[in-house]
């Protein structure tokens, strides 16, 4: 019969469990099968040859495998001339007494080939996930719109015949096209194509064509979604639905840029970090909130390695908060735009940004610094809210600690709340203190997770 969720869940927390860490590695020419303590399952054995504990070290935006390590008692020197690199690395963990098919996967990964430190020893690394988002989109012929724009400069992809080019895709709407900010008349002047993303002038312009768009994917999760489909990268989708961001974000670029450059300007929006899982590779999104009430865990002396609960940072509160919202994509100076416009038109067409701000007023904090954040938001409210949010959760002093607790990889993960208590410090009272875990240390096979926890 095969093991549930909540037996692994339960043989993870057991003191008795004869845990076996396995290793599946793939090379051009076949898999090697090893293990910490020696398997078999079937035919199929896993040789005793892992050397040390695997640690998977968790943060947002990151996530890092301690070297993984293999004896070579002189028996497997032709490894090192095998092509082991850019093919799949699998890590489980289970009881010796399982059939394979009950172990889970805790390390799903791309190999990054053997180093040797010595010659007894060889180490496998593995690719670092975020590499995938380095992948370039966008280029002069071939612009990204997403969401909800202002005043972006499209593309002419063809001279002779007058025709612009505003995304690689469809769009919802052109909202309005601008001869040097003079706005043109649908019929008489262009005439569009939302399925190519296209709009043909019928004259040639006085002098710079911008334009107002509008793509379907205008929330954060949408655009996540839109980026990584583009690069084939897998998303947790439970995570995305639960990151929930509704606000209407634009973005355009009609140079090459990564991906990567796109998704942290779309968290940085939005207060957002991501990480990728190693159990299977799937981009995760994050939004830190204020620790709730709603704890996972409740986490008590009796928990705590060796007192092993230290400070690492202290984070400044901010004082003035203040985002910019509706980017202007193409400034214009004011003695560029037509003379037929107002005063008021040609300083909108100007400037890069509209602000919102929220002030702390903390005259008793000296070294509060001041934040600005230049954002993706198209509509003040959605700014003004945000803004709101990000200057409450940084109105006081921030904390992240480190502790080392008797705990499985499944009790506590990253992004939830938890409460410490722990006979001194703010930590002493009856309550304890609810924090944010924004980190774990995770040893395979031991019962002990390291945790940064965000006050």
């Amino acid at each position: 019969m095969a093991i549930s969720d909540e037996q692994y869940t339960e043989w993870l927390a057991a003191d008795v469990a004869e845990r076996v860490v396995l290793i599946e590695a793939t090379y051009s020419d076949g898999i090697e099968y090893i293990s910490d303590r020696g398997y078999r399952d079937g035919t199929t054995i896993y040789a005793d040859r892992l050397l040390g504990n695997i640690t998977i070290d968790s943060k947002f935006g990151a996530g890092t495998i301690g070297g993984i390590k293999v004896v070579n008692a002189g028996d497997i020197d032709e490894w090192i001339n095998r092509r082991w690199r850019g093919h799949p690395f699998v890590v489980l963990l289970g009881d010796k007494s399982w059939a394979r098919s009950d172990f889970r996967i805790q390390i799903s990964g791309i190999n990054a080939g053997l180093k040797l430190p010595s010659t007894s020893t060889y180490k496998w690394e593995l690719f670092d996930n975020r590499k995938l988002l380095e992948r370039d989109i966008a280029d002069e012929d071939n612009p990204v719109l997403l969401g909800q724009v202002f005043n972006i400069e499209p593309v002419l992809i063809d001279d002779a015949n007058l025709i612009y080019k505003v995304n690689d895709g469809t769009i919802d709407s052109f909202d309005e096209i601008r001869d040097n900010g003079n706005p043109l008349i649908t019929g008489d002047d262009f005439s569009v194509d939302l399925t190519t993303g296209q709009f043909t002038l019928v004259n040639s312009p006085v002098g710079k064509i911008t334009c107002d768009a509008t793509q379907a994917d205008k929330t954060a999760a949408q655009m996540l979604a839109n980026l990584t489909a583009r690069i084939d990268v897998d998303v947790d989708q439970s995570n995305l639905d639960d990151y929930g961001n509704t606000a209407t974000l634009g973005y355009y670029t009609k140079q090459e840029v990564s991906v990567k450059s796109v998704l942290d300007k779309v968290l940085e929006t939005t207060g957002g970090e991501y990480r990728f899982s190693t159990a299977n590779g799937n981009l995760q999104i994050f939004r830190l909130e204020v620790p709730t009430s709603d704890v996972v865990k409740n986490i008590i002396p009796d928990d705590t390695a060796n007192k092993s609960l230290r400070l690492v940072k202290t984070i400044d509160p901010i004082n003035v908060m203040k985002f910019g919202y509706k980017k202007n994509w193409s400034p214009q100076s004011e003695d560029s735009t037509a003379d037929t416009l107002t005063v008021a038109e040609k300083k909108e067409f100007s400037e890069e940004y509209e602000f919102v701000t929220t002030n702390n007023a903390l005259d008793d904090y000296p070294i509060a610094v001041d934040k600005r954040v230049d954002s993706l938001y198209f509509l003040q409210v959605d700014a003004q809210a945000e803004c709101d949010r990000r200057a409450l959760i940084r109105s006081v002093e921030r904390r992240v600690w480190e502790q080392s607790n008797f705990l499985t990889s499944a009790e506590v993960k990253i992004g939830e709340s938890v409460n410490i208590k722990y006979p001194r410090f703010d930590f002493a009272n009856e309550a304890g203190v609810n924090c944010r875990v924004v980190g774990t240390l995770v040893q395979l096979g031991k019962r002990r997770v390291g945790l940064s926890l965000w006050q």
